[in-house]
């Protein structure tokens, strides 16, 4: 049995006896992991504000391979985001993406690029002013694209033209956009509306800095959802549209 240290955020937590808890982590060095916290629940345990939802922390853990769960010796706090706690939209988004990150990977697949993005959008969402979707679409959009579902919002998957906002029509097994003439020959699923495209197009280009310049319309943001949990649905076994995003 090996000691293991690494970065890691905080996915999910749930009761375990008395008072214990298993924790779901996504780690830097390890993907994701499930840990048992032993006595966390105890009033006089020191580490349990640490490991809750969200926190980004440095654990140190006993390693088995082929063990389901891992056991938890110590953990310190890195970072709270204690303005994203504030706000209940930021929570809502955050939450969503922890979700995402939960249905979407596989036990101890370590992916650094998905470690990398969490922690650069959980920091600007932290920070950000206005238009907190924009970074759940953010996120997601990277997301599928570093676990090989990238979306194309460019170019004509049927003729290889370039897109022209007032001709767009999405198709959901190819994950791709296709122009009016070649829709007539394939079977689309969706037709995007010129915002609706537009937006989309700018997150996948723009910096996690300029995301709260972004005003998408409430039926744009509408319409980005419904495109992106019907493809995420349909290409991520498991996928549920999370819950907190149900409340915004």
């Amino acid at each position: 049995m090996a000691i293991e240290t690494t970065e890691a955020f905080v996915v999910r937590t749930q009761k375990y006896g008395e008072t214990s808890k298993i924790i779901t982590l996504y780690t830097e060095k390890f993907g994701k992991i499930a840990l048992i916290a032993k006595g966390i629940r105890k009033k006089d345990a020191k580490t349990g504000g640490i490991l809750e939802a969200i926190n980004l922390i440095s654990v140190v853990f006993y390693y088995k391979s082929g063990r389901n769960i891992q056991l938890l010796k110590e953990c310190d706090i890195i970072d709270f985001f204690i303005n994203l706690k504030n706000d209940f939209e930021k929570i809502s988004v955050a939450y969503a993406i922890l979700e995402l990150i939960y249905r979407g990977t596989a036990e101890e697949e370590i992916n650094e690029r998905l470690f990398s993005l969490l922690s650069e959008v959980m920091k600007n969402l932290d920070d950000g002013s206005k238009n907190l979707m924009n970074f759940y679409w953010y996120f997601v959009l990277k997301f599928l694209n570093i676990i090989g579902f990238d979306i194309n919002f460019k170019i004509c998957e049927g003729c290889g033209e370039n897109i022209l906002p007032n001709e767009v029509n999405f198709r959901i097994e190819k994950g791709g956009v296709y122009c009016r003439a070649c829709s007539k020959r394939t079977n689309v699923d969706i037709e995007i509306f010129p915002e609706t495209f537009g937006v989309l197009s700018k997150i996948q280009e723009i910096s996690l800095q300029s995301l709260c310049n972004l005003t998408p319309s409430k039926k744009s943001s509408i319409e980005i959802n419904q495109i992106l949990h019907r493809f995420m649905s349909y290409h991520i076994e498991g996928f549920k549209i999370p819950a907190s995003l149900k409340m915004l």
